[in-house]
């Protein structure tokens, strides 16, 4: 169901919402704490897909703490990115900011190269909207290496 949730964010994002729905409450209710996080995750970017930041930061907050109750790292990283980018649509840019340095310091840690470069882009991003060219400049020349 989590995959169905994931497929039809974008075609049929009501339907999309009742099958995470259904897979959030399944994997609770059977103690399966990492596709509770899966579910949680697609339903957040269900209702960031539809524009509803509020609800979309509510279930990836929830993710983002299943993640780091099972120390995947990588998976509070990717989370944190999302919410960095939900809070840049918002206009929340000092906050985005946090999440996307969040992160970095992770993604560093993990010698994930591939994520590193779309984090620094991120925060590139950050900072060209913050008006801070320098610093955006830097950013986007570092997330080329």
């Amino acid at each position: 169901m989590g995959d169905l949730c994931w497929h039809l964010k974008y075609s049929d994002p009501p339907k999309a919402l009742e099958y995470g729905h259904q897979s959030i409450q399944i994997s609770k209710k059977n103690g399966y704490q990492a596709l509770q996080a899966y579910a949680s995750n697609n339903v957040g970017v269900v209702f960031w897909a539809k524009s509803d930041y509020d609800s979309a930061v509510y279930y990836l907050d929830k993710t983002r703490a299943l993640y780091s109750s099972l120390d995947n790292e990588r998976g509070v990283a990717v989370t944190s990115v999302n919410l960095g980018l939900i809070l840049q649509n918002k206009g929340e840019y000092d906050a985005s900011l946090e999440y996307q340095l969040e992160a970095l310091r992770i993604v560093t840690k993990l010698d994930d190269q591939g994520l590193k470069g779309s984090v620094l882009t991120n925060i590139g991003n950050v900072h060209f909207l913050n008006e801070n060219f320098d610093k955006a400049k830097a950013y986007y020349f570092d997330a080329l290496r």
